[in-house]
């Protein structure tokens, strides 16, 4: 006989924390008009006192109290230069921190000194904070950044994969050579013998069917797909 004596039987459950993490969408419009409004107010003056004053009582709205003193002077009536802005591109909006945001915009500008007259298209990232309210003010100066170059992605080009046997292969393409060769001038009844539900609108004009170039062919469960 075996004995057990203060036998304790212990049940172990094992918790796996889950961490739900919930994606905020924020609505960055508000910060877009914004900055597209202080790009146009930035680089835009004339060679004029009154012109300069302006341009700086407008920067007054958009800029911290510390980065309004940094750019007095910043354009003088003595630099014998004017700006106007012909177009302006948002390229992203990025939340930095909580209430913080980078954005980076390009600025298309006709910068006329004396009689001469040049286009500049320029690229920059501005900081702008968002207090609770909504309201808006920016943080960082204008500094020079870079568009994002042209991707040398190449999507995958489609290939047959082996799943559609030989013979099946020469019935669609038989099928299809059939069909694409009537379906310019077929009527409503005879493209319901071969497309279901209207699948496919009625053309009819006089084209000349080729031929099929470089068909692909996969199957996925009973469906070919070429």
């Amino acid at each position: 006989m075996i004995k057990y004596q203060n036998l304790l039987a212990m049940i172990m459950h094992t918790v796996h924390e889950k961490e739900v993490i919930e994606t905020k969408i924020v609505d960055t419009s508000a910060i877009e008009s914004f900055t597209k409004s202080f790009v146009k107010d930035y680089y835009t003056w004339q060679n004029n006192k009154e012109s300069i004053e302006r341009r700086e009582e407008k920067l007054s709205h958009y800029l911290t109290e510390e980065l309004q003193a940094l750019n007095t002077d910043t354009v003088r009536a003595d630099i014998p230069t004017s700006s106007s802005v012909s177009d302006i591109n948002i390229w992203s909006i990025s939340q930095d921190n909580e209430d913080t945001y980078a954005v980076v915009y390009s600025v298309e500008q006709k910068v006329t000194e004396d009689k001469n007259s040049e286009w500049i298209r320029s690229t920059y990232r501005i900081m702008i904070h968002q207090d609770n309210t909504g309201n808006l003010v920016i943080t960082q100066n204008p500094t020079l950044w870079s568009l994002p170059n042209k991707s040398d992605y190449k999507p995958k080009q489609p290939e047959s994969n082996g799943t559609v046997d030989s013979d099946t292969i020469q019935e669609v393409t038989e099928f299809l050579e059939t069909f694409f060769a009537f379906y310019p001038t077929a009527t409503d009844k005879e493209l319901a013998y071969y497309v279901q539900n209207n699948a496919l609108p009625l053309i009819g004009k006089d084209y000349l069917f080729s031929e099929l170039i470089n068909p692909v062919f996969q199957r996925s469960g009973n469906q070919v797909y070429v």
